[in-house]
């Protein structure tokens, strides 16, 4: 493993940075099995192959830290760590009967294509050191348990609002919003409903305003008019319409994602800049919506395939299949023509049932031939999108009022890597 330039890379450059021996070191793959053109193996054969090595590797060294380098490797600590939000920050881990401490990290070979990377690293194995000096290097969370609400009343909405006027908050104001998919095409409000909007004035809280209460709404967008905050916004580019369609209008505003990008080493997403700034775990979405969404789409997928195995079936009957809403489905004028796109279109829908389990539908779904997806569509709409209106609202209350909370929470910390920045750029 981490032979010719990689392995140059890793011996010469990081470990020294680490201030670690090569010789204290023992590396390994996930994957000892190469696959054609040398490609990247799945998370599935990382997994499969690594059983027969790495277990009795790692008994035989006895670790005091496992290094896993890439998303490969991090995959064998379970799915739901996110390289892009736990890199170079260390947890608990557990593999192959070995406990201990975890130090993730991105692949060495990144760094050769694209300089920037090789920073990152470069600072990841750095945090390794500070680790290993017994420092500890990442932000523990300041607010582990925060103040997530709806607010259904002009009562509730007063309180938070004089909440914020006693504590001189009131100048600077974080928002966001969530919008259920209308459209695959067009603009972002034809492609983008409405759904709710939260806010927070300060860290550790975060409030959600349902758009199906239009009075708490309207007071909500009055009070703002006269306050004028400064809002606190991540990607303003696609909230900006959303706001607009709401009735917000928006005259001074901060866009993190736009000092995110300005500083280059950080991530973008406000999920990862949270973690890696403020130790703030956000959920996510496909965590929040997706299952939820999977029960609709596969009462959709199972209503097609049954709908268009019935066509088939009875090719010269009536159309006795139904169209989920309800009207009856018409035939295709010249059935034999289309009877192989029937028969493997609906081929394609039974492996989304039986497969759901280990596959993403919608990503299927995007994968299939415009044709396929156009004949599907011609009689039952397109596959129905992740939405957040799946959800039950005692969910979606702390996943959207979390967003408005770590804007404002990561605001301060990348206005201090800034003007850390200008002063390291002074003194150079």
């Amino acid at each position: 493993p981490f032979a010719g330039r990689t392995g140059r890379e890793l011996d010469g450059l990081y470990l020294p940075i680490a201030g670690i021996p090569r010789r204290e070191v023992f590396v390994s793959n996930a994957s000892k099995c190469p696959r054609k053109n040398f490609d990247n193996p799945t998370k599935q054969e990382a997994q499969a192959c690594s059983e027969y090595h790495l277990p009795s590797e790692i008994r035989e060294c006895q670790p005091e830290v496992i290094v896993p380098m890439g998303a490969v490797a991090c995959s064998l600590f379970g799915d739901q760590m996110q390289l892009e939000s736990q890199h170079g920050i260390p947890f608990q881990g557990e593999l192959y009967g070995w406990q201990g401490w975890v130090f993730p990290t991105y692949h060495p070979a990144i760094g050769l294509h694209e300089g920037s990377w090789m920073q990152v690293m470069m600072d990841d194995f750095q945090g390794l050191k500070t680790f290993l000096e017994g420092f500890q290097s990442w932000e523990s969370d300041q607010y582990p348990s925060p103040d997530y609400r709806e607010i259904r009343s002009m009562r509730e909405l007063n309180a938070t609002l004089e909440d914020a006027h006693s504590r001189e908050l009131l100048s600077t104001c974080a928002i966001d919003t969530e919008a259920t998919p209308l459209s695959y095409y067009g603009s972002v409000t034809q492609r983008w409903k409405p759904y709710c909007l939260s806010y927070s004035f300060r860290p550790g809280t975060g409030y959600t305003i349902y758009l199906d209460n239009p009075a708490v709404v309207e007071e909500f967008i009055r009070r703002m008019w006269q306050l004028d905050p400064l809002w606190i916004i991540h990607n303003y580019l696609f909230d900006k319409d959303i706001l607009d369609a709401i009735g917000i209008r928006v005259r001074r505003f901060d866009d993190t994602m736009i000092r995110a990008y300005n500083l280059q080493r950080i991530p973008k997403g406000l999920k990862p800049l949270a973690f890696r700034l403020c130790g703030m775990r956000m959920q996510d979405f496909d965590d929040v919506v997706t299952p939820h969404s999977m029960d609709v789409v596969l009462d959709w997928v199972s209503n097609a395939a049954t709908s268009l195995r019935d066509i088939m079936h009875n090719p010269h009957g009536k159309p006795t299949a139904k169209h989920p809403k309800g009207k009856l489905l018409k035939k295709p004028r010249k059935l034999p023509e289309y009877s192989a796109e029937q028969s493997r279109s609906l081929s394609k829908l039974d492996k989304i049932i039986y497969d759901w389990g280990d596959c993403d539908p919608w990503q299927r779904w995007r994968d299939w031939h415009d044709h396929d997806r156009r004949f599907i569509s011609e009689y039952f709409g397109p596959m129905p999108r992740q939405s957040i209106a799946h959800c039950p609202r005692s969910q979606v209350t702390p996943y959207a009022s979390a967003d408005a909370d770590g804007a404002i929470r990561i605001l301060p910390k990348l206005k201090h890597l800034a003007r850390d920045l200008r002063q390291s750029v002074t003194v150079y």
